[in-house]
Parts: C-alpha cells; sequence; structure tokens
C-alpha cells in the first residue's frame, strides 16, 4: 500500500483520539493537511476526502457526521464536489478482518453535490458569501458546516435509494 498512497500523493492525517468517532489531530498535523490540500486544489487536482472519517459501524445505513474541516478547502477553492455512495463494502471486506476479498455485488453511485462549485450552492443554501469585518474563519468554519450538511443530506437520501432498490431485488 505504501507505492499506492506515494503514487496518489497520499496526505497522510495523524489522529490524536483513540476512541471511535474521535478524530482529534495531532498538535500541528492540521495546519500541514491545509496546507497539502491547498497546494493540490491550486494545481486543480483531484482530491478525494473522506468525510465520515470512518463507516458508522453500528448502522451501516446511516453516514456518520461529515466534518466540517473536510470542506474547509472546497469552500476556499470554489470546488466543484462529487460524492461516491456504495452498499455492500463490509460483504467483500468485513469490519472485523484484516483483508478483505469476499465476493459480493457492490453497489455504487457516483452523485452530483455541487456541480457548479461550493459558492453556487452555498447561494442556494442562503449562506453568506462574503464575511463581515474581521469574520473570515467564523464565514469559513459555518459555510463549511453547510456545505458538509447539505451534502451528506444528498448522499444519506441516494445512500437510502441504493438500499431500497436492493432489499427489493429478489435473492
Amino acid at each position: 500500500l505504501g507505492r499506492l498512497f506515494q503514487a496518489e500523493q497520499h496526505i497522510a492525517v495523524a489522529f490524536a483520539g483513540t476512541k471511535v468517532n474521535d478524530f482529534k489531530l495531532e498538535k500541528g498535523n492540521a495546519e500541514q493537511i491545509a496546507a497539502a490540500i491547498d497546494i493540490a486544489m491550486e494545481a486543480k487536482d483531484c482530491l478525494i476526502l473522506y468525510p465520515e472519517g470512518q463507516i458508522n459501524k453500528i448502522n451501516l445505513r446511516v453516514l456518520n457526521t461529515f466534518r466540517r474541516g473536510s470542506f474547509k478547502a472546497a469552500v476556499r477553492h470554489d470546488a466543484v464536489l462529487w460524492g461516491w455512495v456504495a452498499i455492500n463494502n463490509t460483504v467483500c471486506w468485513p469490519t472485523n478482518t484484516q483483508l478483505g476479498g469476499s465476493p459480493a455485488d457492490i453497489i455504487c453511485m457516483p452523485v452530483e453535490l455541487a456541480p457548479g462549485g461550493t459558492r453556487e450552492l452555498l447561494t442556494s443554501l442562503g449562506v453568506a458569501l462574503e464575511a463581515k469585518e474581521g469574520g473570515e474563519e467564523e464565514l469559513l468554519t459555518q459555510q463549511a458546516g453547510a456545505v458538509a450538511q447539505a451534502c451528506q443530506e444528498r448522499m444519506q437520501k441516494v445512500l437510502d435509494a441504493l438500499y431500497v432498490k436492493h432489499d427489493a431485488a429478489p435473492a
């Protein structure tokens, strides 16, 4: 996997938290991550994020809360956003195994989240685009939160539809 991560220019995220859904970053890591993401965005590279942090191990049919910080660079760069929703991944690679590869019918779908960019999405959500004097960071946090929530809601609807289709299919 090391060569794959190197080839894809993987941006390592060092988490300090040790519990499930504890995504505190190691001190100083947030700035390194933000800088690496900004470089990729400025170069117009494709950036793949996992905004949940990890799958919901309690209920696979419900997405974990998307983390606002995952969307700050997207807002700063007015990025076009797409999502990828898939079901039955844990049939192929169960959560309690070291290595997957079991036969599975994985059903997936790409999802347009902000095809016109994040500014267009924020406008449609009624979120301010310009900050009042000195409130830039606060506004960015609010914008990233609104984008995260909108993306999560859209992806959850698609996930629900995939499960409806899957559950209705003959066995």
